[in-house]
Parts: C-alpha cells; sequence; structure tokens
C-alpha cells in the first residue's frame, strides 16, 4: 500500500501492485488505490489527448514571463516549435513590451482577463502574429500569484481584416467627402440645367407651334411613317392628297393607297432609302383614293433616326401633280396632231414633184406597151419591151410606199438599220421635188 501510495504521488500511473490481504479493510483499500490510478490514467490521457488537439493555444507562464507549458497547436499558429518555447522569455516575443505589464496589472487587480490583444514577433521580421488572451491567476495556499495558465487563439486574420476594413472606411469616408462636393456642385449644375430646360421647353413649345402651323397651311402634304411603312404622323394636306380622314390614315399602310405599279416601286426607292441613308426627291407615283378615283404625287422622302442613330422610320413630303400630269398627256397628244399635220402638208409639197415623176413612169409604161403590141411575131422583142414596162411598175410601187411611210402615222420601232439605205431613199425621194438647178452630192460609207 505504501508503494501504490508512492506511485500515486509521483504520478505513476502505468505501475499496478498485485495487493492481497485477508483483512478486509486491508483489501478495501488497495482496491480504491487501483481504482483510483485507473480513474486518474483515464483522466490524464483525456486532456492529454484535449491538450494535445486543441485548437486555440493553451500556456503556462510565469509572472516574470517564464514559458512553463505551451499546448503543440502552437506550431499550428506560429512558425515556433513547441519545445523552443519551453523556457523561453515571452519577453523576447513582443512587440511592444508594455502590452504585458498591462496584462500582468490587470491579473492582479482582476485575477483573470478576457479577451486581451496582443501582437508577437515572427521569425526572420515576417509579418506581426497577433493573438487574443484569456487568461486566469494562480496562487499558492497563502494566496501568493504562482502563475499565469490561460488560451490564445490566433486573430491574425481577423486582425488583418479589421485593418483593412479601417482602411477602406478611412478611404470611403473620403470618397463620401468627395461625392458630396461633388454632388453639391452637381446639384448646382443641376439647378442651373433645369432652369435652362424650363427655358428651351418653352421655347421648343413656341417653335413646335410655330412649325405645326407651318405644316398645317402648307399645299403640300406632310408625313411620317416607321420603317414597316405605317403612318404615324401627317398634316391635313396629307389627308386632302390622299382622299382619306387623318384618323383613318394613322397606322394605315403607305402602300394601301397606291396602285399595283406603284406599290412594287415605292418598296424598292425606300428600301434603298434604307440602305444609303440618302434621300430621294422627284418619286412619281400613282395613288387610289377612298372613293376609288385615281391621281398622281410627287415625293420627296428621306431616312428618320432616333438617338442613338439607328433607323427608325421615314418622312417626305408629297404634291398633288395630277393636273400636272393630265396637261403633259394633252401636250405630247397636241404636239403628235401638229406633227401628223406637217407630214401631210409636207406631202402636199411634194405632190408636185411625185406627181411628174409618176406621170413618166406612166409614159414609159404605156410607150412601152404600145411597142410591145405592134411586136405580132417577134418574140424576143415583144419580151423586152415587156420587161421595161415591169421595170418601170416596180419605180412606181417604190415610189408609192415611200410616199405611205412618210404619211402613215405609225409608233417609232428600235431597230437596226442600214443609213446609206435610207440616205440613198431620201435623195432620192427629194431629186424628184427640189429644183433642177438643185443638186444633192452624197459621200456615203463602206
Amino acid at each position: 500500500l505504501e508503494k501504490e501510495a508512492v506511485a500515486v504521488k509521483n504520478d505513476d500511473m502505468q505501475t499496478l501492485f498485485d495487493i492481497h490481504s485477508g483483512y478486509k479493510e486491508i483489501q478495501e483499500t488497495a482496491d480504491s488505490f487501483r481504482l483510483m490510478k485507473a480513474a486518474i490514467k483515464k483522466s490524464t490521457e483525456k486532456y492529454r489527448g484535449i491538450f494535445e488537439n486543441i485548437q486555440d493555444i493553451y500556456y503556462e507562464i510565469t509572472l516574470d514571463g517564464t514559458i512553463l507549458e505551451v499546448s503543440p497547436s502552437v506550431e499550428k499558429h506560429t512558425p515556433y516549435k513547441r519545445k523552443e518555447l519551453i523556457g523561453k522569455n515571452i519577453y523576447e516575443f513582443y512587440v511592444n513590451p508594455d502590452s504585458r505589464e498591462a496584462l500582468i496589472q490587470g491579473l492582479l487587480k482582476n485575477r483573470q482577463v478576457k479577451d486581451y490583444e496582443i501582437a508577437l514577433k515572427t521569425i526572420n521580421k515576417g509579418p506581426d502574429h497577433y493573438l487574443s488572451l484569456n487568461s486566469v491567476l494562480k496562487t499558492d495556499e497563502h494566496g501568493k500569484p504562482v502563475k499565469i495558465i490561460g488560451s490564445m487563439r490566433d486573430i491574425t486574420a481577423r486582425k488583418k481584416t479589421d485593418q483593412e476594413l479601417h482602411r477602406y472606411r478611412e478611404h470611403l469616408e473620403e470618397l463620401v467627402k468627395e461625392r458630396t462636393a461633388e454632388l453639391e456642385n452637381t446639384n448646382v449644375q443641376l439647378l442651373a440645367e433645369k432652369e435652362q430646360r424650363l427655358q428651351t421647353e418653352v421655347a421648343l413649345g413656341e417653335n413646335e407651334e410655330k412649325y405645326r402651323n407651318i405644316l398645317e397651311s402648307i399645299e403640300e402634304g406632310y408625313f411620317e411613317t416607321d420603317l414597316q411603312g405605317n403612318f404615324t404622323f401627317h398634316n391635313d394636306a396629307m389627308s386632302r392628297v390622299l382622299g382619306w380622314s387623318k384618323d383613318e390614315l394613322l397606322g394605315m399602310r403607305f402602300r394601301k393607297c397606291l396602285n399595283n405599279d406603284s406599290v412594287r416601286k415605292a418598296i424598292s426607292i425606300f428600301k434603298e432609302i434604307l440602305v444609303t441613308t440618302k434621300p430621294r426627291t422627284g418619286i412619281e407615283l400613282g395613288i387610289i383614293c377612298k372613293n376609288g378615283t385615281s391621281r398622281s404625287i410627287e415625293l420627296s422622302a428621306s431616312l428618320i433616326c432616333n438617338a442613338e442613330g439607328q433607323p427608325s422610320g421615314f418622312r417626305g413630303l408629297g404634291r398633288d401633280i395630277t393636273e400636272r400630269v393630265q396637261a403633259e398627256k394633252e401636250r405630247k397628244r397636241l404636239e403628235e396632231h401638229l406633227y401628223q399635220q406637217q407630214r401631210l402638208e409636207s406631202i402636199g409639197t411634194l405632190a408636185g414633184g411625185v406627181a411628174h415623176d409618176f406621170n413618166n413612169i406612166l409614159n414609159i409604161v404605156s410607150g412601152y406597151t404600145e411597142l410591145a403590141l405592134t411586136c405580132e411575131d417577134d418574140a424576143g422583142e415583144r419580151d423586152d419591151f415587156l420587161r421595161q414596162v415591169l421595170l418601170a411598175t416596180q419605180r412606181a410601187k417604190d415610189l408609192v410606199k415611200s410616199i405611205l411611210a412618210f404619211s402613215r402615222k405609225t409608233e417609232p420601232e428600235l431597230a437596226p438599220v442600214d443609213l446609206n439605205r435610207l440616205v440613198a431613199r431620201a435623195v432620192k425621194l427629194l431629186e424628184t421635188t427640189l429644183p433642177k438647178m438643185i443638186g444633192i452630192e452624197c459621200d456615203l460609207g463602206d
């Protein structure tokens, strides 16, 4: 029992003594020692496991700073080894030794300190290491301070975050000051711009009223459409030109007012404007009014772009040119009639010469016919006379054909021609009408 007691006193929980006694009290005492050693061993192993695996750093240290014990977790949070630290003086590692003195004073006064922050040096002058301490002052049976025990938690990451937040807060405050100054200046500018905008809106309203009055007073029809050709705006004159009311035109497709030929023409022209962005003028289109009548208009059109410069529609001016088109057709008809009259007058001028030429041909025909009748026995001579009659007849036929071609009203037809032949025929016709003292010389190409 004495050996068992000494082993317990010396923290030797491994050595076991086989004790058997016939005395009940002695045996119970021996059993109690055995159970106590097992309990102490189990407890020691439990707390040793905690000591070796604790995440925070457990430490024991004297008041003068000598490190008595430190948990292995110190190697996870600092660059130091546990064995290197034991026996060292903590003052060697303090960045600010005065903070150690403040800690001692707090412990002597309150017996414990919580969340006390310190900064420790690192090897090779690396960045400082920040720790938070929870410490308790241990005393002997007489109340005399013996040592300090406690735990340390690594707060380096949190400290750096706090420092970053502090710098960010200071930077943010500077930005807020700068932004506040900018906003004050901006506010002054906005007030000035607001006043300017009000003045501009008044001016725009006056200009809008002015241009609206102009649009409503002009004879030309003004219109705006979207890219699909639907009317989005137009003046009263456009309604009068197209024959539809303002309400009926809004949203209506422009092509609905055009005849079939003009629909294809308008689509082609507006596509060209969209691609080239160049305006077009003098666009003649045929329209069909609401009452079914056909009229003609002349358009000038251009592209509308939005604030971003993207095409958004078309605008243009339209003028009713129906009367002008009809007048042009009447003018062409009268010119054609006058031309025909002049041709007929020219035939009268040619008549004298043509009649003389034609009379000569008839004399030839008559003379050779009489000669042929007298040749009763000589068939060869009679055939020669008849051939002369045939030639004279062909000449008369060509002469009549030329007169008919000159006097007939025909549409011009484009076709390749032999200029030499045309000139020769004209010269032949003119020679019969001009006086004999006028000669015609021709120098025709090959």
